[in-house]
């Protein structure tokens, strides 16, 4: 490799720099750099049940509690998997709302562990378990495709 000469007075540095030690001292400033923004935060202050969202005094702002819904079939027949999926989307509101014609809209299904490898609980499969079930992802899709 050839030595990095720089266009500095000679006396500025001890001697040419090669490119090994110009990339150690760039990687190190930078790993400071990002470094820096690392450090321990005091932990977010908690609502108290005696501080109501309309008190002026409140230090931080409120949010909308979040909304949860929760629906069980007892297998995994298209038509009913379809149903519950339906019925737990407008018990949180609909995907009217939300999905608009022509929105690009991406599906994370759960696929936790894999299959390689993990041993399902006895008596279930994967998809059972911690694998999202490919008739929910159907159902979801369905869904947002008619909304």
């Amino acid at each position: 490799m050839r030595p990095i000469h720089s266009n500095c007075p000679s006396d500025s540095l001890p001697g040419p720099v090669s490119r090994r030690s110009l990339l150690k001292v760039i990687g190190a400033v930078l790993g400071g750099v990002l470094l820096d923004g690392c450090t321990a935060q005091s932990p977010a202050p908690t609502v108290s049940p005696l501080v109501t969202p309309s008190d002026p005094q409140t230090p931080w702002p409120t949010a909308a509690p979040s909304q949860v819904g929760i629906a069980q079939a007892a297998t995994y027949e298209p038509k009913l998997v379809r149903k519950q999926v339906e019925t737990l989307f407008d018990s949180l509101g609909g995907l009217q709302d939300i999905v608009k014609t022509g929105d690009k809209v991406a599906i994370k299904v759960n696929l936790v562990g894999g299959t390689q490898g993990n041993i399902p609980p006895a008596g279930t499969t994967a998809p059972e378990s911690y694998v999202t079930h490919p008739e929910v992802a159907r159902a979801i899709g369905e869904l947002l495709l008619d909304a």
